[in-house]
């Protein structure tokens, strides 16, 4: 990897190591779950669609709203609908359906597992429009100036299309793990609203047999032989900047990703995402237990 990368790795690295102490949008958070009941309705926004650390060859803006209530044990179900501006076939071209558990193992770790199904339109151009489920199980630790989570996921699903006249069926499967490390800092602004900062660095390894699905690649051996491999896949940084006053947020989430072992025939070019949010956040008075 280019020197250069490597330092800008390492630089938003040792931010989040060293700094003080102070949910397809991406939101850091490394403090501690609140037990409340709540319930998040948002509205998202992100200038392209990527999925584990890949992207179509053109860009794909999309908006979604999402609804998603949590329990205070840490149970969770939200439902989130996709549209891509501009496309006037349909109003939504995804809808997606999660249910999950978080909940904390001691002060320093937690975990989490949730299973997602995807709908998608057929005529939807989304990379990830070949899956439809996913299953991932993690586990974090505060190490109190850093918090780094483990995400393991699998990924599965079908798809159809048409290659020199002829009908082609695709079932795929992946598996893939996130190492995650991140950090809150938070700024008062006033008595009821505050910055949060958060600078984070992924690594991503997996298979991409997405992309075979994806790209019509299915009779391709050489092509296959490579998103089959698992292997490092992106490093992705991000700076997400959150504003919060009484129960409205305000998430601003760039990111900057430098894809690896990318297959044949696909761009390695790194490329930056800009992501953002507006969401309320309605929640119980019931005390932490």
């Amino acid at each position: 990897m280019p020197r250069k990368i490597i330092c800008l790795f390492l630089f938003f690295y040792s931010i989040s190591t060293f700094a003080l102490n102070s949910d397809t949008t991406h939101e850091g958070s490394g403090t501690k779950r609140e037990k409340f009941r709540k319930l998040k309705l948002a509205l998202t926004y992100s200038s392209d669609n990527v999925f584990k650390g890949r992207k179509a060859g053109s860009s794909i803006p999309v908006i979604s709203p999402m609804i998603k209530y949590t329990t205070k044990p840490g149970l969770f179900a939200q439902v989130s609908l996709t549209n891509t501006p501009g496309k006037k076939a349909t109003l939504f071209d995804e809808l997606d359906t999660r249910i999950g558990w978080i909940f904390d193992l001691s002060d320093k770790w937690d975990a989490s597992f949730s299973y997602a199904h995807y709908f998608f339109n057929s005529k939807s151009a989304r990379i990830n429009a070949t899956v439809q489920n996913d299953l991932d199980l993690s586990l974090g630790f505060d190490w109190n100036v850093l918090y780094s989570r483990l995400i393991a996921d699998y990924s599965s699903g079908s798809s159809s299309f048409s290659k020199k006249g002829k009908s082609i069926s695709s079932h795929t499967k992946d598996f893939s793990v996130t190492f995650m490390n991140l950090h809150d800092f938070s700024i008062d602004l006033t008595k009821k609203s505050k910055l949060i900062i958060t600078p984070e660095a992924d690594l991503l390894w997996g298979t991409q047999n997405f992309l075979s699905a994806f790209n019509g690649k299915t009779d391709s051996a050489q092509y296959q032989k490579q998103v089959s491999a698992f292997s490092l896949t992106a490093y992705v940084l991000y700076l997400d900047v959150k504003y919060k006053r009484g129960k409205f947020y305000i998430l601003l989430s760039p990111s900057y990703t430098i894809p690896q072992n990318v297959p044949t025939g696909e761009s390695s070019s790194p490329y930056f995402v800009m992501s953002g949010s507006i969401y309320y956040l309605f929640r119980s008075k019931s005390k932490k237990s």
